[in-house]
């Protein structure tokens, strides 16, 4: 004996497992009085047929208290090979004592997530919904979630100012350590030229001072040697002049006036040559101090030329240098204003690409702010309904071009695809159930009504 058992599509979603894809499957059972099969064991055996062929697989379940069996259909090979464009799903279950029911209904609402797979060739009723969602999917797929990506870039954008901050930090220090270096060194190579030719002009000065009093001593003895020669000879002559005096005293008259003339004459002769000596000797002496005095002119001349020589040299040499240093600051001022453009031209990059980063998080966010929301809203209806049109109001404001479905007892008899559900014009949150496109079935007392929509 076979009862009737409605199934109801409460939940398909995609779930990504480290094997395959698979789809939550949920079905209420009810038995042929209406009255739910509860917490007893079933069997459900699936056939899905599609354009590329034929999918089985065989499940067993439990119904809970409110005769809700969940079960989750992909575990068999080729399910990933699914064509859910044109697919029907064949479900056969056995109850417990081998009651079985066969139901065959195409694969509309679900599953959406693999469906949107076929996106470019789905009923263009709802292109809008379907281009977002595959949108939607593409792009999360290279962003694992919104605020992971908020979040590095916010630390990729603080890292970039930091780093850039430290770099310029870094060379203006070492800027101006090596301009300091350079003032330095500069300073010290000038002090030590400075005290080097004072040192030379110092040493100079004191030998040339010292030759001057050497010279000075040597011409104050020579010119004492020389007279105290002049005075020897004056005091021997003046002695030899008195013995020969004594001698002619003694002699003969005759001879006394003989030698008396004789000695004049000698005295006379040898004051001749003492004057002359005098004067040899003064005009030696002074031949020899004008000699000295030339040569510690010369000397004086030769040390100034080679001390002011000396002088320019120096200062040439410190000129090189100065332009030396001058030329090396100019070069490195030069590096560091390369490096100053390199971190310009490195601040507008990073410029444009925090720009770029907030434009990407900003299309993002209005895509998932814009992101259509299913919705699913549960009814039970009160009373037998006296004709086949029944008005539903749902508590959201539903999209544009929203796809609807609705379930009673379980079992999708349609919706906007077929008109068993459609919006009431001009009253915004209501939906009408059309009985006409479900074999002109008038909705009963305590039937469940479930209705799928996009918000």
């Amino acid at each position: 004996m076979k009862k009737n058992i409605f199934f109801f599509f409460a939940l398909l979603l995609l779930v990504v497992t480290a094997s395959a894809q698979k789809i939550s499957y949920q079905a209420v059972i009810r038995d042929s009085q209406n009255r739910l099969v509860t917490n007893s064991p079933v069997s459900l055996s699936v056939t899905i047929t599609h354009s590329e062929g034929t999918y089985t697989e065989s499940l067993n379940s439990t119904t809970n208290a409110n005769g809700l069996m969940s079960l989750e259909i992909g575990g068999a090979s080729g399910f990933d090979a699914i064509d859910w464009r044109n697919a029907t799903i064949r479900t056969v279950v056995t109850l417990e004592g081998g009651e079985t029911v066969e139901n065959v209904a195409a694969v509309t609402a679900a599953p959406l997530a693999l469906y949107a797979n076929y996106a470019a060739d789905v009923n263009p009723s709802a292109p809008t919904i379907l281009a977002i969602y595959t949108h939607i999917k593409d792009t999360l797929s290279h962003y694992p979630t919104l605020e992971v990506l908020k979040d590095s870039t916010t630390a990729i954008r603080g890292a970039l100012i930091d780093t850039a901050s430290a770099i310029r930090g870094s060379m203006n220090t070492q800027v101006n350590q090596l301009q300091a270096n350079i003032d330095t060194t500069s300073s010290h190579i000038r002090g030590v030229l400075i005290d080097t030719a004072a040192a030379i002009r110092g040493s100079m000065s004191t030998q040339v001072n010292q030759l001057q009093a050497n010279i000075d001593t040597t011409s104050s003895h020579i010119r004492g040697a020389l007279i105290d020669t002049a005075a020897a000879i004056r005091g021997s002559m003046s002695t030899q002049v008195n013995q020969l005096q004594a001698n002619i005293d003694t002699t003969s008259s005759h001879i006394r006036g003989a030698l008396i003339d004789t000695a004049a004459a000698i005295r006379g002769n040898m004051n001749t040559q003492v004057n002359q000596l005098q004067a040899n000797i003064d005009t030696t002496s002074s031949h020899i101090r004008g000699a000295l005095i030339d040569t510690a002119a010369a000397i004086r001349g030769n040390m100034n030329t080679q001390v002011n020589q000396l002088q320019a040299n120096i200062d040439t040499t410190s000129s090189h240098i100065r332009g030396a240093l001058i030329d090396t600051a100019s070069a490195i001022r030069t590096t560091v204003n390369m490096k100053a453009n390199a971190a310009d031209v490195y601040t507008k990059t990073e410029t444009y690409t925090k720009a770029e980063v907030d434009a990407l998080l900003a299309q993002m966010q209005n895509l998932i702010d814009n992101m259509p929301k299913m919705g699913q809203e549960h009814f039970v209806v009160a009373a037998d309904q006296t004709t086949t049109e029944t008005v539903f109001t749902l508590a959201r404001t539903t999209k544009t071009d929203c796809i609807y479905r609705i379930y009673v007892n379980g079992v999708m008899v349609g919706g906007s695809n077929n008109g068993a559900l459609l919006p009431v014009a001009n009253e915004e949150n209501k939906v009408k159930y059309d009985g006409t496109k479900n074999g002109d079935y008038k909705l009963k007392a305590d039937d469940k009504v479930t209705i799928v929509y996009w918000y």
